[in-house]
């Protein structure tokens, strides 16, 4: 090479020079003449990955770059690029978004205006003259329209739509009664929305009064205001001694106390005694004039007694006390064609006369029969005909008849007024060959009111295979009308081998029998073999049924004769759930409802519990369900 190059006439460079030559600035990259990569040999700050200051005029990192479009979108800053720093803004660009407050196009206008400089565009602002108003407001339904919305039902916009509102504090939008500020009310119901219900401010709250001696009625000082009766306490303020549960506005007057038993405020006055003035209580009723009190002290009194004197009060000691025995004879006692006659405070037993062979009222008006335990009487217990009677607090129970066929071994009432309250049928027995009909009670050609009621255990036994049961519990008949209601129906029983038109266990009515109005009542448990087909409420389709709230269940055989009512007026089939039935007396069952009882608050809802809550369904319910 060196040959050659003398020969052609030129300087011989060393590698060294020729190296100089290559990199001429010394920074480490060749010339481009050379073959590099360096774009300015003259400069040894200016070489491909050199740091490069935009606008200085030099390409320092040989990048090729304009130095005055450092965003690469084709224009100069230095010109007329209004934002080198984003290649999207430039001269010519696209401005579409009024909510964009960015110049693209370089020319100094945006279609972004905010008039009322609230942040908001003019575009979407719902009122770009008020800063107070953005581009929209959370509406809420108020499908109530109480004017409180629902929280959970939201909108977002200039105005509302349908029936929204700007609140949304409402904790039911179903209900207008229910938001914020609005009245409390007892029942579970929040409804001033404030997590709490049942507060001590609802307005209905109700008045309670102690009720110590647990027999339904309040002592009237020192009232409370409460949502539901807490334990110990009655919605009534009716009781004049608080410390005894014998005495209260539905407690037998006894005339021959000095103490007001029903807190009338009247006490009678005694005018004969048995034995201190007559040894018999016969004699004593021929001493006595209209308006007289025969105290009988305790005692059994082996008598047949007649009266016969209009408006006289005989009155025993008590029950199981002042005891009249029939001796087998005649009826314990017979009240003759005399108005007005009060007979209270006896056990009346062993009478032996068909038709109420414990107590028989004939052709007496207005007849009051209270606190009496007629019992084990051969021929039926009591029996009303041709007048009127009212019986309050009387047991009827395990009284016989027996024959052919027979009718209201327990209670026997034709063409007369009977109101019931307070009375117990329970275990009276009917042995027939033919037939028997009401062994608990017979009505006929009456009007009849039971409230408060117990028909149980009765029963019909054939003496023969071809004996049938009409109505065991109870049979009406003839134009009776009949009002039933917070009573108990159970386990009365047909143990008969033969089936006719009225074959029945707890209750029958038969055809030409005129109404029956049922409420609050549970008809159960009845018992019967196959030859008796119907066992709830049975008998003429044609007669005026009118049942409510009522409970029919585990009845042998159907529960009605007619249409099942059922789930309609209140009407239920489930365990009444009573707390304890399973005594072997029958006297001792106990139709309390156990806790959780379905028939707990399931009675009519304008009928209340002593305790002022919605009525339970039997006899434990009602205002005078404390027994």
């Amino acid at each position: 090479m060196q040959v050659i190059l003398w020969l052609i006439g030129c300087p011989l460079l060393s590698d060294a020079d020729l190296a100089s030559r290559r990199d001429n600035d010394g920074d480490g990259h060749d010339s481009l003449q050379f073959g590099g990569d360096d774009c300015n040999d003259e400069r040894g700050d200016v070489y491909p990955g050199a740091p490069d200051d935009w606008y200085d005029g030099v390409d320092a990192d040989c990048a090729g770059n304009a130095d005055y479009d450092q965003d690469g979108d084709g224009y100069d800053a230095t010109v007329d690029d209004c934002n080198d720093s984003d290649a999207g803004i430039h001269p010519g660009a696209a401005e579409t978004d009024c909510t964009d407050a960015t110049d693209y196009d370089c020319d100094g206008v945006t279609l972004h205006a905010d008039g009322d400089l609230d942040g908001v565009p003019e575009c979407i602002d719902c009122d770009d003259a008020d800063a107070a108003v953005g581009d929209g407001l959370y509406w809420y339904a108020d499908a109530d329209g109480d004017t409180y919305g629902n929280p959970d039902d939201v909108e977002y916009a200039c105005a509302p739509t349908g029936d929204r509102v700007a609140d949304d504090s409402d904790c039911d939008d179903a209900r207008d009664d229910v938001h914020p500020g609005a009245a409390e009310y007892c029942g579970g119901t929040d409804h001033d929305c404030d997590g709490e219900a049942n507060e001590d401010n609802s307005v209905d709250r109700v008045t309670f009064y102690a009720d110590a001696d647990a027999d339904g009625h309040g002592n009237p000082d020192g009232p409370i205001l409460a949502c539901t009766a807490p334990p110990g306490f009655a919605c009534n303020d009716t009781d004049c001694d608080d410390t005894d549960e014998a005495v209260n506005p539905g407690a037998p007057e006894w005339a021959c106390n000095t103490i007001d038993d029903d807190c009338d405020g009247a006490e009678p006055s005694v005018s004969i005694r048995v034995p201190a003035d007559y040894p018999e209580i016969q004699d004593a009723i021929a001493a006595a004039a209209e308006g007289d009190v025969i105290c009988v002290d305790a005692g059994t009194y082996e008598e047949n007694v007649e009266v016969y004197r209009a408006g006289i009060t005989l009155e025993g000691a008590g029950p199981g006390l002042s005891i009249i025995d029939g001796d087998a004879r005649h009826r314990a006692v017979t009240i003759n064609y005399a108005n007005g006659v009060t007979l209270r405070g006896f056990t009346l037993t062993n009478g032996a006369v068909y038709g109420g062979s414990g107590v028989a009222v004939d052709h007496g008006e207005d007849t009051l029969l209270e606190a009496l335990d007629v019992s084990g009487n051969a021929a039926g217990g009591v029996s009303v005909y041709d007048g009127s009677a009212t019986l309050r607090h009387v047991d009827i129970h395990e009284n016989t008849a027996e024959g052919y066929s027979g009718e209201g071994t327990g209670l026997w009432v034709a063409a007369s007024t009977v109101d019931a309250w307070r009375v117990r049928i329970v275990a009276n027995e009917m042995r027939v060959s033919e037939r028997c009909a009401g062994v608990g009670a017979y009505f006929q050609s009456s009007v009849i009111t039971l409230d408060q009621v117990i028909v149980a255990a009765n029963r019909c036994v054939a003496t023969d295979d071809g004996a049938a049961a009409g109505g065991v519990g109870v049979h009406v008949e003839g134009a009776t009308e009949v009002t039933i209601s917070q009573s108990v129906l159970f386990a009365n029983e047909a143990d008969v081998g033969a089936a006719t038109s009225d074959s029945s266990v707890n209750w029958y009515m038969e055809d030409g029998s005129d109404a029956v109005t049922v409420l609050n009542v549970v008809s159960a448990g009845a018992l019967a073999n196959d030859a008796t087909p119907c066992g709830g409420w049975c008998g003429s389709a044609d007669a005026d049924w009118d049942i409510e709230y009522t409970d029919t269940w585990g009845n042998a055989g159907s529960a009605y004769d007619f249409t099942d009512p059922t789930g309609s007026d209140g009407n239920i089939a489930v365990d009444p759930m009573f707390l304890d039935t399973t005594a072997a007396d029958p006297m001792d069952w106990d139709y309390t409802l156990a806790p959780g009882s379905p028939l707990i608050d399931a009675g009519d809802p304008s009928v209340l519990d002593v305790d002022c809550s919605t009525s339970d369904v039997g006899v434990a319910g009602g205002p005078n369900g404390s027994w």
